[in-house]
Protein backbone atom coordinates (compact mmCIF):
# COMPACT_ATOMS: atom_id res chain seq x y z
CA UNK A 1 0.00 0.00 0.00
CA UNK A 2 1.35 3.73 -0.69
CA UNK A 3 2.42 5.50 2.09
CA UNK A 4 0.13 8.41 2.15
CA UNK A 5 -3.20 7.01 0.95
CA UNK A 6 -4.99 9.47 1.12
CA UNK A 7 -9.12 9.14 3.08
CA UNK A 8 -11.90 11.22 4.34
CA UNK A 9 -13.39 10.65 7.25
CA UNK A 10 -16.92 12.15 7.96
CA UNK A 11 -17.78 11.65 11.77
CA UNK A 12 -20.04 13.46 13.69
CA UNK A 13 -18.76 11.84 17.04
CA UNK A 14 -15.63 13.90 17.77
CA UNK A 15 -14.08 11.24 20.39
CA UNK A 16 -14.81 8.63 18.00
CA UNK A 17 -13.58 10.04 15.26
CA UNK A 18 -10.56 11.00 16.73
CA UNK A 19 -9.45 7.51 17.71
CA UNK A 20 -10.15 6.06 14.38
CA UNK A 21 -8.13 8.89 13.07
CA UNK A 22 -5.06 8.02 15.14
CA UNK A 23 -5.25 4.02 14.30
CA UNK A 24 -5.52 4.76 11.31
CA UNK A 25 -2.39 7.68 10.86
CA UNK A 26 -0.20 4.79 12.60
CA UNK A 27 -1.32 2.47 9.85
CA UNK A 28 -0.17 4.66 7.05
CA UNK A 29 -3.25 6.59 5.86
CA UNK A 30 -3.61 10.42 5.62
CA UNK A 31 -7.05 11.39 7.25
CA UNK A 32 -8.88 14.41 6.96
CA UNK A 33 -11.69 14.84 8.84
CA UNK A 34 -15.54 16.16 8.22
CA UNK A 35 -17.57 16.53 11.45
CA UNK A 36 -20.37 17.18 8.98
CA UNK A 37 -22.02 17.04 5.04
CA UNK A 38 -21.32 20.55 4.74
CA UNK A 39 -17.58 20.06 5.33
CA UNK A 40 -17.32 16.74 3.75
CA UNK A 41 -18.65 18.31 0.30
CA UNK A 42 -16.03 21.20 1.08
CA UNK A 43 -13.14 18.60 1.60
CA UNK A 44 -14.76 16.38 -1.51
CA UNK A 45 -14.81 20.10 -3.87
CA UNK A 46 -11.55 20.58 -3.22
CA UNK A 47 -9.07 17.75 -3.08
CA UNK A 48 -9.38 13.92 -4.64
CA UNK A 49 -9.38 10.90 -2.02
CA UNK A 50 -8.32 7.26 -2.32
CA UNK A 51 -11.69 6.22 -0.02
CA UNK A 52 -14.35 7.70 2.03
CA UNK A 53 -15.57 6.48 5.14
CA UNK A 54 -19.08 7.48 6.04
CA UNK A 55 -21.06 7.53 8.78
CA UNK A 56 -24.75 7.82 8.06
CA UNK A 57 -26.83 9.78 10.26
CA UNK A 58 -25.01 13.50 10.08
CA UNK A 59 -26.04 16.42 12.49
CA UNK A 60 -26.96 18.29 8.96
CA UNK A 61 -28.15 16.20 6.83
CA UNK A 62 -28.72 12.24 5.77
CA UNK A 63 -25.46 10.22 4.93
CA UNK A 64 -27.07 7.80 2.51
CA UNK A 65 -28.13 11.26 0.46
CA UNK A 66 -24.77 12.35 0.31
CA UNK A 67 -23.52 9.22 -0.90
CA UNK A 68 -25.79 9.69 -3.87
CA UNK A 69 -24.67 12.78 -4.33
CA UNK A 70 -20.88 12.08 -4.87
CA UNK A 71 -22.37 9.28 -6.87
CA UNK A 72 -24.48 11.65 -8.79
CA UNK A 73 -22.06 13.94 -9.30
CA UNK A 74 -19.64 11.74 -11.00
CA UNK A 75 -16.99 10.60 -8.42
CA UNK A 76 -16.24 7.05 -7.79
CA UNK A 77 -14.03 7.19 -5.10
CA UNK A 78 -14.38 3.94 -3.30
CA UNK A 79 -16.64 4.18 -0.26
CA UNK A 80 -17.36 2.66 2.95
CA UNK A 81 -19.89 3.07 5.10
CA UNK A 82 -19.20 3.07 8.90
CA UNK A 83 -22.49 2.94 10.56
CA UNK A 84 -24.83 2.18 13.95
CA UNK A 85 -27.87 1.64 11.48
CA UNK A 86 -27.47 -2.49 11.33
CA UNK A 87 -30.46 -3.92 9.78
CA UNK A 88 -30.13 -5.69 6.74
CA UNK A 89 -32.93 -2.71 5.26
CA UNK A 90 -30.06 -0.48 6.61
CA UNK A 91 -27.42 -2.06 4.93
CA UNK A 92 -29.01 -2.81 1.44
CA UNK A 93 -30.08 1.19 1.30
CA UNK A 94 -26.50 2.01 1.55
CA UNK A 95 -25.39 -0.40 -1.17
CA UNK A 96 -28.56 1.09 -3.18
CA UNK A 97 -26.81 4.86 -2.69
CA UNK A 98 -23.53 3.69 -3.81
CA UNK A 99 -21.63 2.36 -0.96
CA UNK A 100 -18.78 -0.30 -2.15
CA UNK A 101 -18.84 -1.30 1.65
CA UNK A 102 -20.89 -1.23 4.80
CA UNK A 103 -19.60 -2.06 8.41
CA UNK A 104 -21.80 -1.92 10.92
CA UNK A 105 -21.07 -0.33 14.98
CA UNK A 106 -19.20 -1.18 16.94
CA UNK A 107 -16.43 -2.57 15.15
CA UNK A 108 -12.75 -3.50 15.47
CA UNK A 109 -10.50 -0.85 13.95
CA UNK A 110 -8.07 -3.45 12.74
CA UNK A 111 -11.04 -4.96 10.74
CA UNK A 112 -11.46 -1.31 9.04
CA UNK A 113 -8.08 -1.02 8.11
CA UNK A 114 -8.82 -4.50 5.89
CA UNK A 115 -12.25 -3.40 4.91
CA UNK A 116 -10.53 0.01 3.50
CA UNK A 117 -7.75 -2.61 2.11
CA UNK A 118 -10.12 -4.29 0.62
CA UNK A 119 -11.84 -1.43 -1.24
CA UNK A 120 -9.04 0.07 -2.74
CA UNK A 121 -7.86 -3.25 -3.73
CA UNK A 122 -10.76 -3.82 -6.05
CA UNK A 123 -11.47 0.44 -6.77
CA UNK A 124 -15.27 1.44 -7.04
CA UNK A 125 -17.23 0.35 -10.54
CA UNK A 126 -18.54 3.33 -12.19
CA UNK A 127 -21.63 1.88 -14.29
CA UNK A 128 -21.64 1.80 -17.77
CA UNK A 129 -17.83 0.61 -17.90
CA UNK A 130 -16.23 -2.28 -18.75
CA UNK A 131 -15.42 -4.45 -15.89
CA UNK A 132 -12.55 -6.74 -15.33
CA UNK A 133 -12.44 -9.37 -12.36
CA UNK A 134 -9.38 -11.89 -12.82
CA UNK A 135 -9.86 -13.00 -16.30
CA UNK A 136 -13.59 -12.31 -16.66
CA UNK A 137 -14.64 -8.99 -18.51
CA UNK A 138 -18.18 -7.66 -19.07
CA UNK A 139 -19.03 -5.20 -20.88
CA UNK A 140 -22.29 -3.90 -19.28
CA UNK A 141 -23.39 -1.82 -22.35
CA UNK A 142 -23.23 -4.63 -25.11
CA UNK A 143 -23.99 -7.23 -22.30
CA UNK A 144 -21.27 -9.50 -23.35
CA UNK A 145 -18.95 -11.28 -20.68
CA UNK A 146 -15.76 -13.20 -21.57
CA UNK A 147 -14.16 -15.64 -19.91
CA UNK A 148 -10.01 -15.86 -20.78
CA UNK A 149 -10.83 -14.00 -23.89
CA UNK A 150 -13.67 -16.81 -24.70
CA UNK A 151 -17.43 -15.14 -24.83
CA UNK A 152 -20.08 -16.52 -22.71
CA UNK A 153 -23.52 -16.30 -23.09
CA UNK A 154 -25.26 -14.64 -20.40
CA UNK A 155 -28.58 -13.07 -19.76
CA UNK A 156 -29.23 -9.69 -18.61
CA UNK A 157 -30.33 -10.97 -15.00
CA UNK A 158 -27.15 -13.36 -15.38
CA UNK A 159 -25.20 -9.98 -15.74
CA UNK A 160 -26.57 -8.19 -13.49
CA UNK A 161 -26.20 -10.75 -10.44
CA UNK A 162 -22.60 -11.17 -11.66
CA UNK A 163 -21.93 -7.43 -11.54
CA UNK A 164 -23.51 -7.22 -7.97
CA UNK A 165 -21.35 -10.49 -6.39
CA UNK A 166 -17.79 -8.39 -8.01
CA UNK A 167 -18.84 -4.67 -7.12
CA UNK A 168 -18.89 -6.53 -2.98
CA UNK A 169 -15.90 -8.57 -3.71
CA UNK A 170 -15.26 -10.03 0.13
CA UNK A 171 -18.60 -9.26 1.38
CA UNK A 172 -21.10 -12.23 2.28
CA UNK A 173 -24.22 -11.57 0.32
CA UNK A 174 -27.01 -13.16 1.30
CA UNK A 175 -30.23 -14.39 -0.54
CA UNK A 176 -32.39 -11.81 0.31
CA UNK A 177 -29.61 -9.25 -0.16
CA UNK A 178 -28.99 -10.51 -3.70
CA UNK A 179 -32.97 -10.57 -4.94
CA UNK A 180 -33.35 -6.48 -3.30
CA UNK A 181 -30.55 -5.95 -5.65
CA UNK A 182 -31.00 -7.97 -9.00
CA UNK A 183 -34.90 -8.49 -8.73
CA UNK A 184 -35.93 -5.26 -7.10
CA UNK A 185 -39.09 -6.72 -6.48
CA UNK A 186 -39.01 -9.56 -4.79
CA UNK A 187 -43.31 -10.13 -4.04
CA UNK A 188 -43.42 -12.35 -6.71
CA UNK A 189 -40.23 -14.16 -6.42
CA UNK A 190 -39.17 -17.31 -5.11
CA UNK A 191 -36.21 -17.44 -2.65
CA UNK A 192 -35.01 -20.18 -4.63
CA UNK A 193 -34.22 -18.46 -7.68
CA UNK A 194 -31.47 -17.14 -6.50
CA UNK A 195 -29.41 -20.25 -6.27
CA UNK A 196 -30.63 -21.75 -9.66
CA UNK A 197 -28.67 -18.38 -10.87
CA UNK A 198 -25.78 -19.05 -8.91
CA UNK A 199 -25.86 -22.54 -10.07
CA UNK A 200 -26.02 -21.46 -14.39
CA UNK A 201 -22.87 -18.50 -13.21
CA UNK A 202 -20.88 -21.11 -12.09
CA UNK A 203 -21.96 -23.49 -15.23
CA UNK A 204 -20.95 -20.58 -17.55
CA UNK A 205 -17.87 -18.42 -15.84
CA UNK A 206 -16.34 -20.16 -13.25
CA UNK A 207 -14.69 -23.02 -15.78
CA UNK A 208 -11.75 -24.60 -15.77
CA UNK A 209 -10.14 -21.43 -17.53
CA UNK A 210 -11.64 -18.70 -15.15
CA UNK A 211 -9.89 -17.58 -11.95
CA UNK A 212 -13.11 -16.45 -10.12
CA UNK A 213 -14.99 -18.59 -7.78
CA UNK A 214 -18.03 -17.98 -5.91
CA UNK A 215 -18.39 -19.70 -2.55
CA UNK A 216 -21.55 -20.69 -0.50
CA UNK A 217 -21.12 -19.75 2.78
CA UNK A 218 -24.22 -21.98 4.59
CA UNK A 219 -26.59 -20.52 6.16
CA UNK A 220 -24.94 -17.09 4.90
CA UNK A 221 -24.91 -16.54 0.96
CA UNK A 222 -22.62 -16.16 -1.85
CA UNK A 223 -19.03 -14.75 -1.94
CA UNK A 224 -16.95 -14.08 -5.31
CA UNK A 225 -13.33 -14.21 -5.25
CA UNK A 226 -10.57 -14.50 -7.47
CA UNK A 227 -8.75 -17.99 -7.61
CA UNK A 228 -5.34 -16.38 -8.88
Amino acid sequence: MPTETSLLLIEDDSELGQSIAAYLEANSFKVTRALNAKEARAHLGGSVFDVVLLDLVLPDGDGLALCEEIRSSGHWTPTLVVSALATLEDRLKGFSAGADDYLTKPFSLAELVARIRAVLRRGSIAPGVEIRFGNVVIDQLAHRAFVADREVRLSSREISLLVTLIQHEGTILSRSMLLKSVWHDTSDVAQNIVDQYIRRLRMKVCTILSRVEIETLHGQGYRIRRTA
